[in-house]
């Protein structure tokens, strides 16, 4: 084995990444949007992952998946058709070697767990906020999965009193923090964004850098129910560090500022609460941790 290929399927974007397992630290990358649906999705995935690993056999493939994983089966609120797509049997005839699948709030976890590991640090909170909101909690250098593989949602616990999350609940933390949510917010109370009709966390983000104050508003109420959701995580698994990856992440401090403020005040310590070292690429890396059968990603 000298090469391995990484799969990042996110709700609106999918990454490839194919790396020498010498230096993970360069690899070869190509991103496109994700399709309409879960077998477009992974058709696509196979022409683009064969176009980077050409002639090469039996390449282990890492993927991180934007929705819940058990064993091999996958689902997602965000992309349709993905309970019966076969992502792991595809992947794996596909290009003839093992495949190892992680949602992709553990794939970050791994990744910016292995970033502080010569740190010392053990037990730590990783949180992705983009399509959705996904978390994931690695405690003693261990990754907990729960009896289901439901450990660490954090964008499922209930922090307000209005919005409708794609689970069917309401009030959770993914209704009013994750892109979408913050974009269908904007594009509720009529923010103006020029040339969009349909405003985007980004177009939120920078509508708040401007001074719009119902932009910045929007990502206040944001900030501050992944804040008070980090929080009660906090209390309940005591992480040394809790970082904070996905595009939402990078909205800035009309975010951050309330996020923070959260934190601090319903925790009994302080706790280290940062922005995700590897950014956006964090589950990318942490698929690729996946491929090379990391011992940090054993069950």
């Amino acid at each position: 084995m000298t090469h391995v290929l990484a799969v990042d399927i996110g709700g609106t974007k999918v990454a490839l990444a194919l790396a020498n397992t010498d230096d993970l630290s360069n690899p070869k990358v190509v991103r496109f949007d994700t399709p309409a649906d879960g077998p477009a999705t992974l058709s696509r995935i196979v022409s683009e992952g064969k176009a980077l690993v050409g002639a090469m056999e039996a390449v282990p493939v890492g993927v991180s998946f934007g929705g819940h994983v058990n064993g091999e089966q996958v689902h997602s609120l965000h992309v349709p058709g993905w309970d019966d797509a076969g992502l792991v049997p595809i992947l794996r005839g596909a290009f003839g070697g093992p495949v190892r699948v992680a949602n992709d709030a553990e794939a970050g976890a791994l990744a910016e767990y292995a970033a502080r590991v010569e740190e010392g640090v053990r037990d730590l909170v990783y949180v992705t906020v983009s399509t959705g909101v996904g978390g994931a909690i690695v405690a003693a250098g261990r990754i907990v999965r729960g009896s289901h593989g439901l450990a660490g949602e954090i964008g499922h616990m209930t922090v307000a009193d209005a919005g409708l999350c794609p689970c069917g609940g309401v009030g959770h933390v993914e209704a009013v923090a994750s892109g979408t949510g913050i974009g269908l917010r904007a594009a509720r109370e009529g923010l103006i964004v020029e040339g969009s009709a349909a405003p985007t966390a980004r177009d939120v983000a920078r509508a708040a850098e401007r001074g719009d104050p119902l932009a910045v508003r929007i990502l206040a109420d944001a900030g501050d129910a992944l804040g008070r959701a980090l929080a009660m995580t906090a209390l309940c698994v005591d992480p040394e560090v809790i970082s904070v990856g996905g595009g939402v992440s990078g909205a800035g401090e009309a975010f951050w500022g309330p996020l923070r403020s959260a934190v601090d005040t319903a925790t009994l310590r302080p706790v280290t609460v940062e922005i995700a070292r590897l950014g956006a690429d964090a589950a990318l890396a942490g698929a690729l941790l996946l491929a090379v059968d990391s011992p940090l990603a054993a069950d």
